[in-house]
């Protein structure tokens, strides 16, 4: 449950990383 729980994380935070560039350029 705690590997899931993650790599829900990891996940969020790389598409909010990559909504944030992609706005930024």
């Amino acid at each position: 449950m705690q590997t899931e729980s993650k790599d829900n994380v990891i996940r969020a935070g790389f598409a909010f990383n990559y909504i944030q560039g992609k706005r930024l350029t």
